[in-house]
């Protein structure tokens, strides 16, 4: 379920609704000069919330209300989730070459899966996975990253839409989701036939959960994320109908993505904490700034 960003907001939301149900008529003027406004509308980076994460510390300038390491942050509605509900309508997957986090941590560039400087890279390292050096820059490393456009719904409203963003696999988030991929595209149906390449890929509804590293590789847990068919982790079961709501709002999306009116954020414009949640934690020092470090995996 989730929660808003506090109870300002809240209070916001209520008088705002209110007043909506008093909308005067005007007449021939009604919409006149909002066109374009809804075009190239960005989703935002949804955050796993870490322990030292900004929006978890209570009195710095970061934090959220109702806040708890191992939650999910959508910063573009201010809500939290302890869970997440989706279904996909969009993937991109790319390379992020980035300044190491130790000399500063800056966006460098993306690159395509098909860029030659990719394959160079990778051929110079022999290493195709995780943080790959960077053989003409040695204060620079590349990621492979895959974006996923998400609808989020509520399952206890019959998994109405609710929001949506944009959920980042990097590093440590590529072994559940491949697992999830590799599951969807073996599922069957009842008549043996597969399932893969029938229906559209915003018909499978998806929970995305954390739990907790019980062997942290450095002093302070960190949050780890799942990936399951949402209903009894049944990939048959989580499918939608063709006329429920949910499937209807992320094939939209997707409509509204190709015509060029919605797009996804990009690691340039979210930054490396928003795209690498559990590797990139922040230190407390004592004296309030902290220091930011990475994890040695």
């Amino acid at each position: 379920m989730a929660t808003k960003k506090t109870a300002t907001t809240k209070a916001v939301t209520k008088k705002q609704t209110a007043a909506l149900a008093n909308v005067p008529d005007y007449g021939g003027d009604a919409g006149t000069g909002t066109e374009g406004f809804d075009e190239d509308r960005v989703l935002r980076f949804i955050k796993l919330l870490q322990t030292q994460s900004p929006e978890v510390l209570e009195g710095g300038d970061g934090y959220v209300e109702g806040a708890r390491p191992g939650m999910f942050y959508n910063p573009a509605s201010g809500d939290l989730y302890d869970k997440l509900h989706v279904n996909l309508f969009a993937r991109d997957r790319h390379f992020n070459e980035w300044i190491k986090l130790d000399e500063g941590g800056g966006f460098v560039q993306r690159l395509e899966v098909n860029d030659p400087r990719v394959a160079q890279i990778m051929s110079e390292a022999k290493q195709q996975v995780g943080r790959i050096p960077v053989f003409d820059e040695p204060t620079h490393e590349l990621v492979e990253s895959v974006r996923l456009g998400v609808v989020i719904c509520d399952p206890e409203k019959d998994w109405e839409p609710v929001d949506d963003g944009v959920f980042v696999i990097e590093r440590t988030k590529f072994p559940p989701y491949k697992a999830l991929v590799d599951s969807l595209m073996k599922a069957r149906a009842g008549d043996g036939t597969k399932i893969w390449g029938r229906a559209p890929v915003w018909a499978y509804r998806i929970e995305i959960g954390s739990e907790l590293e019980s062997k942290p590789k450095i002093g302070s847990p960190y949050y780890k994320i799942t990936m399951t068919p949402a209903i009894e982790g049944d990939v048959t079961k989580s499918l939608l109908p063709v006329d429920h709501p949910l499937y209807l709002a992320a094939k939209q999306m997707l409509e509204q993505m190709s015509a060029g009116a919605v797009r996804m954020a990009t690691a340039e414009e979210e930054g490396r904490e928003a795209v690498e949640d559990a590797e990139f934690e922040v230190v407390n020092d004592g004296s309030g700034s902290g220091k930011k470090g990475q994890l040695p995996f």
